[in-house]
């Protein structure tokens, strides 16, 4: 089946779940974040006249939807919509790629599925649903252009999007560095390196010349890693917004039983995909996604609070293992 073909099956298909989410209202944390915006509109510098705890490609994206387009919801909801579909067909392309059409068809739909799954809050413009589609096209350049100098300093920029859009997703940098220095070499890692880098001290560097910087890497950085670490309510180290949340067994168990009811299928499907992958040829690549689903895990259990939106780290790399976990059980049942 060509990619075209998937593509333009996967693409429908997002569009067919997502479209009754055209319209989803503010919730609790985009409310605060179009607050922030507003804060923007007036003139005032984030971090440094206000304190923002969000990066800044999203807290960017707020203030155009706020600035440009009334309140902003419309274009945050239909931004979110082409931006999950792209992160979707580029999943099914990865899936094409190292596994063949039935892996990318498969693993395009389950992207889909998980995305738009009320369960872990998908519909609702969360930034850890956001931070996927950079990290799918920067996976992406690196199979299809490994040698280009070029196309790995736009998979560093892609991966520092992502990581200025949530503070988290900066993880996922770790294994498609490694892949890049096992296929290209160390001077190809010095070019990713410089590509993630290069816009994180542009702005540092902006707001040190507006007496920000400061401010700038405490409100991303220094208030971001102790609420990591420390999500547990007697946590010392723990910023005080962040105290009184529950880690009550009970409550974690019904969170754990409840979110991942969506993605039982498909984690059932995934160690199959981990050991088709690791055997065929392209197993530096699968064990690049076998690393990115630990590390999604690691972000979805370091605070011991389980939110639903934490889960929207697995998509990707559920969705690819997944995919080519159900390619694989179908094939030998047809050989069979």
């Amino acid at each position: 089946m060509p990619f075209e073909f998937i593509s333009l099956i996967v693409g429908l298909f997002s569009f067919l779940l997502w479209f009754p989410f055209w319209n989803v209202p503010y919730y609790t944390d985009s409310a605060a974040i179009a607050y922030l915006a507003d804060n923007m509109k007036r003139g005032k510098l984030p971090y440094r006249d206000f304190f923002a705890y969000t990066p800044m490609a999203g807290l960017g994206l707020y203030y155009i939807a706020r600035r440009f387009f009334r309140d902003g919801k419309l274009f945050l909801n239909i931004f979110n919509i082409l931006w999950q579909t792209v992160g979707a067909i580029g999943t099914a392309w990865i899936g094409y790629e190292l596994s063949g059409s039935a892996a990318g068809l498969c693993a395009g739909i389950i992207y889909v599925l998980l995305a738009t799954s009320v369960r872990i809050e998908g519909p609702i413009c969360n930034f850890e649903a956001m931070t996927l589609p950079p990290v799918v096209l920067a996976f992406l350049l690196l199979l299809l252009f490994p040698s280009e100098l070029g196309a790995i300093f736009i998979c560093g920029l892609l991966l520092c999007l992502s990581s200025l859009i949530k503070q988290v997703s900066l993880v996922y940098a770790i294994p498609l560095f490694g892949l890049t220095v096992f296929r290209s070499g160390a001077e190809a890692g010095a070019i990713f390196i410089v590509g993630f880098a290069l816009p994180h001290l542009s702005i540092i560097l902006y707001y040190w010349r507006k007496n920000g910087a400061i401010a700038y890497l405490a409100d991303n950085w220094l208030f971001f890693i102790p609420s990591l670490i420390g999500g547990n309510k007697n946590s010392r180290y723990s910023p005080t917004s962040q105290k009184g949340i529950s880690t009550d067994p009970q409550e974690i168990w019904r969170k754990l039983r409840f979110n991942s009811e969506c993605m039982l299928p498909w984690l059932i499907l995934t160690p199959g995909g981990i050991a088709l992958g690791l055997s065929s040829e392209y197993g530096a690549e699968w064990l690049t996604v076998a690393v990115g689903l630990i590390l999604a895990v690691c972000l979805l259990t370091v605070r011991g609070t389980f939110w639903p939106h934490y889960w929207q780290n697995l998509i990707l790399w559920i969705a690819l293992l997944a995919g080519f976990g159900f390619a694989g059980l179908v094939a030998v049942t047809e050989f069979s």
